[in-house]
């Protein structure tokens, strides 16, 4: 029984399906305009709600460096 859950489960379910895709910019390799000598404080409001087309139509913030992609840039949050 368990190996037939187990089987129906491989056979079904796609092995990438819904894996996002992120087209970053080469500029996230460069720390300007912020300062690599400096240790910012990150703060992450829930994206569901701020940052929804209907809420916010245009792009948000200046500088957008989404999950850990300030390491790329040297930079310390």
């Amino acid at each position: 029984m368990t190996f037939l859950a187990l089987l129906a489960t491989y056979l079904c379910i796609a092995p990438n399906g819904g894996v996002p895709k992120y087209n970053f910019s080469q500029e996230l390799l460069k720390p300007s305009p912020l300062d690599p000598q400096r240790l910012y404080l990150s703060i992450y409001p829930w994206a569901e709600l701020n940052y929804r087309v209907e809420k916010k139509p245009q792009p948000v913030g200046q500088i957008v460096r989404p999950g850990s992609t300030s390491m790329w840039a040297g930079l310390h949050f």
